[in-house]
């Protein structure tokens, strides 16, 4: 396991059922079963109001937008490409990240 991960199980069912999703719906830009946990936990601690959002836009630009990401205590790219919105740290369309930026700046919004 890498340094500040910690592992959990799960049941096989549920596992098998996110896993056909993720194939099934790869606009949804899911990389792996841990990004969808990781994405799902998040959204389920901010839906019941026990933590709030630490972003804060720093920088915009013709081809992005930098992020503080005051969890992690580091900057985050996010690009504009043929695609839409990717977050370059989470390898991700659909992250916090995203998210955070699309409510703030307007979902689709060109950010020029």
């Amino acid at each position: 396991m890498p340094k500040g991960f910690r592992g959990i199980s799960l049941p096989s069912d549920l596992v098998d059922e996110i896993e056909r999703l993720i194939k099934e719906n790869p606009q949804l830009g899911y990389r792996s079963l841990a990004d969808f946990i990781i994405d799902a936990v998040r959204a389920k601690i901010r839906d019941l109001g026990l933590e709030l959002p630490a972003y804060s836009i720093v920088e915009r630009s013709m081809n992005g937008i930098t992020i503080w990401d005051g969890r992690e205590k580091k900057f985050i790219k996010i690009i504009i490409d043929e695609n839409g919105y990717k977050c370059t740290y989470c390898d991700s369309r659909r992250c916090e990240h995203i998210r955070h930026m699309e409510r703030t700046e307007g979902k689709g919004h060109v950010l020029l």
